[in-house]
């Protein structure tokens, strides 16, 4: 008649034993997470083409041929003797806190002109826009001089960032890095080897992944960054348990309390 009480005690020092067990490995877990992997940007791996002492960097591409895009800034530099005439131009401050001057592209692809009003701009290139203005002016100036640029352009970034949002680049032209820094860099979860670049290439939604700890990140085509591009930014899979630590670790106590309870009765 000992073997029901035998057995019994049996199942019980197995389930303190599971019950244990399960305890450890949920406070390793807890561990390892939360010491996580110092992050090393720009290693040179095995198969990298890029090595330390001659780092290649990716042409950047001709700012001359830049489409225009709805967000992006542009300065228009009128030449002429008539001084009003080129206050008129020259002086169309859109941003003063940030110090940017030019005329930003509205989501219907115009921007509005002196004397011209609304201009369709989208779609051409910067020489192209050009043209078109001057073509527009001369009916009010006898040949117009002037000259076109791009001051600023618009870009989304989102994730793991530490200000994730639309993001004006006061530039005519910016690297990835750039964009991540203008962003306020990762955040403590950001995953730097897997940076999501959304491009619209001939109205198709292209998708290209940067890996920013490879130095042969500063040969890819898609290193600089351009109008409307996406930037997302994955978060680290270790993020998930050091936001519930606390729950984990009340977990882990209930059951050494129900081991415990089990091995007494």
């Amino acid at each position: 008649m000992l073997t029901t009480p035998i057995f019994a005690l049996a199942l019980q020092i197995d389930l303190y034993d599971l019950m244990k067990r399960l305890s450890i490995l949920i406070l390793l877990t807890l561990l390892f997470s939360a010491c996580g992997n110092k992050f090393i940007y720009f290693q040179m791996k095995k198969d990298s083409q890029n090595s330390y002492d001659n780092i290649q960097v990716v042409n950047p591409p001709d700012i001359r041929s830049h489409v225009v895009e709805e967000g992006d800034v542009l300065q228009i530099r009128l030449f002429s003797d008539d001084e009003k005439m080129i206050n008129l131009f020259n002086q169309n401050v859109l941003d003063e806190k940030n110090s940017i001057s030019g005329y930003q592209v509205k989501n219907n692809g115009n921007i509005f002109l002196p004397f011209i009003g609304d201009l369709a701009v989208k779609g051409k290139t910067l020489d192209q826009a050009e043209q078109l203005i001057k073509d527009s002016l001369s009916v009010y100036v006898s040949a117009p001089n002037l000259a076109l640029d791009l001051t600023a352009f618009q870009v989304i970034v989102l994730g793991a960032v530490r200000a994730p949002g639309p993001v004006l680049v006061r530039t005519d032209k910016a690297s990835i890095i750039d964009v991540i820094a203008f962003a306020g860099d990762l955040s403590d979860y950001g995953n730097p080897r897997n940076i999501k670049v959304v491009r619209d290439v001939d109205g198709k939604k292209m998708n290209r992944f940067l890996d920013l700890s490879d130095v042969d990140v500063f040969k890819d085509p898609y290193f600089y960054i351009g109008s409307n591009d996406i930037i997302y930014v994955e978060t680290l899979k270790r993020r998930f348990v050091q936001e519930n630590l606390t729950v984990l670790s009340l977990v882990s106590t209930m059951l050494n309390v129900v081991a415990l309870i089990a091995l007494r009765f």
